[in-house]
């Protein structure tokens, strides 16, 4: 009976944690983290983070991505201050610029500029 019990439990946590939105976890314990979701998607599209601040940012996807900076939002351009690349299902690390309190930066994927949802993102320095 106590199985049974615990199966069912089981079965009720399944149920409700289905469909929550992924958020920026933080996995190594130092800053914040960028998520990629299976099918393409910026599961954490907008982030913030400290000036000079290690983002861990975590692929689930089967496909490589790139978290590339624009010099100006919707630039898609390569004039950045960053661009890390991210192996399929993997994990990299970007170490933000030095940037006042506000500063934006805009970022996109190069590998899949037309299929990602959203297309690009965002991180704030606090």
């Amino acid at each position: 009976m106590p199985l049974r019990r615990f199966f069912i439990l089981f079965l009720v946590f399944s149920f409700l944690s289905c469909g929550e939105e992924e958020e920026a976890v933080d996995t190594t314990g130092e800053g914040p983290s960028l998520v990629i979701a299976s099918g393409s998607v910026f599961a954490t599209p907008d982030i913030s983070a400290a000036s000079g601040a290690t983002v861990t940012i975590i692929n689930n996807d089967d496909s490589p991505h790139t978290v590339t900076s624009e010099s100006a939002e919707s630039a898609f351009d390569e004039t950045g201050d960053f661009d890390v690349t991210v192996s399929s299902e993997g994990t990299a690390l970007l170490t933000l610029p030095e940037a006042p309190s506000g500063t934006v930066f805009f970022y996109y994927c190069r590998f899949h500029l037309d299929s990602m949802n959203p297309s690009s993102g965002t991180i704030t320095i606090e």
